[in-house]
């Protein structure tokens, strides 16, 4: 396929307000003479596809939502209210650069220009940008970023190294208190 595939991912797609819609949208907008562009908008209430936007219904089988995000060449993700979103891990889990806002925890999440792109809070023409530049990667550039994701996820998020770190706080809690 020659075109590069933008996911959002959120429930009720880009309508949510809380996940960016109204960011989403203008991200559509202005990206919509790029003909190379398509937007698959997982979560919403209606599986449809116009203006180059394939709307897709709630994915709660994980496989295939892995698929989706290891077909897709980026996840948009403009959250307004967000700390840890399981959405960008599962997505840098699959080798997917994240264009996103530095929302609450999420840019601890994301290596700007390395696994995606930390955009400026609400800032519409930052996350244009964003969603360009990942865009514009080479080949090789784009194949970096998405080994940069995979092990991003891999040296610190997954299950066993999150339970270490749990387990550490809370001995170390624990130890702080004098029984």
């Amino acid at each position: 396929m020659d075109k590069r595939i933008i996911i959002i991912v959120a429930k009720r797609g880009k309508s949510n307000p809380w996940k960016g819609g109204s960011y989403v949208q203008n991200a559509i907008t202005a990206l919509m003479d790029n003909l190379s562009v398509f937007f698959v908008d997982l979560g919403g209430d209606a599986n449809q596809t116009n203006n180059r936007v394939r709307m897709v219904g709630y994915v709660s089988n994980q496989e295939i939502l892995a698929k989706y995000y290891s077909a897709a060449d980026m996840l948009l993700y403009p959250s307004i209210a967000d700390n840890c979103p399981l959405i960008i891990l599962e997505a840098q889990a699959c080798g997917l650069p994240v264009v996103t806002f530095k929302t609450g925890g999420i840019p601890e999440l994301i290596d700007h220009q390395k696994t995606g792109y930390a955009v400026r809070y609400k800032d519409t023409n930052d996350l244009i940008a964003g969603i360009q530049w990942v865009l514009n990667r080479s080949p090789q550039e784009h194949f970096n970023m998405r080994q940069a994701a995979i092990e991003k996820i891999n040296s610190g998020f997954t299950l066993e190294k999150m339970t270490d770190q749990y387990l550490s706080l809370y001995k170390k809690e624990i130890e702080g208190f004098n029984l």
